[in-house]
């Protein structure tokens, strides 16, 4: 069973009163490592900004 290290539920980001992040979830286990990769534009930097509270 997986040891979860970090838990994110309902994170939601927006600009000028336009969610732009929706009801995002996921969870990070133990030993694992995680990239977040995309298209230039496609959000990486806001789902960040949105998990850290800014």
């Amino acid at each position: 069973m997986a040891n979860p290290f970090l838990t994110l539920q309902h994170i939601e980001k927006q600009y000028n009163h336009e969610k732009v992040l929706r009801d995002v979830d996921f969870e990070i286990n133990e030993d694992e490592f995680v990239a977040i990769v995309g298209m230039s534009g496609g959000g990486k930097s806001t789902l960040v900004d949105g998990i850290l509270g800014h």
